[in-house]
């Protein structure tokens, strides 16, 4: 506010109050003239305070292995403002194996009177897995023996199907 005399001015609310979202909030102040010429005024005004855009701030997250569930290390988005954060696909979804997948989150604002609903995506390639190999150790075999089924026996875990090339071969 201005006046055309020196005066000092008293604002209600106090200068540095942050107002809540709304339309038609009043704003006032009483200046109190220097010069004893002049009665104190007070003067009124509105302002519309808009809703405020959360910031979601989430990265790229690092490529994960075929066969990985989403878990809070993908699904790690984060928000300047308190809220719940909805995740699609969500947590312990394993994702087919190909690159720059989306991932997205919708943000609910914890104070929906001050704050819009937010979205955001990021992209997430999922690699090739390299499949456990179980082996056992192999016991002691006499010289001369021949290498057959009962030493070149390994299997892979979750009974993935494929085959086996042996180093020596069988024989």
């Amino acid at each position: 506010a201005t006046a055309n005399v020196l005066g000092q001015f008293a604002y209600t609310p106090d200068i540095g109050t942050q107002l809540a979202a709304g339309s038609g909030q009043a704003i006032s102040v009483t200046f109190t003239p220097t010069s004893p010429n002049y009665n104190p005024t007070v003067a009124t005004v509105s302002i519309n305070v808009l809703k405020a855009d959360p910031v979601i701030a989430w990265n790229n997250p690092a490529d994960i292995p075929f066969d990985t569930p989403l878990g809070a290390t993908q699904l790690n988005a984060t928000s300047n403002t308190d809220g719940t954060f909805v995740y699609t696909p969500p947590a312990a979804t394993v994702l087919a194996r190909g690159n720059s997948q989306l991932l997205s989150v919708d943000f609910t604002p914890a104070f929906p009177g001050n704050f819009n609903n937010a979205s955001a995506s990021v992209a997430i390639n999922v690699v090739k897995a390299n499949p456990v190999i179980i082996w056992n150790a192999q016991a002691n075999a006499q010289f001369p023996y021949t290498l057959g089924a009962d030493r070149l026996n390994a299997t892979v875990v979750d009974d993935l199907p494929g085959a086996f090339v042996y180093t020596p071969a069988e024989g």
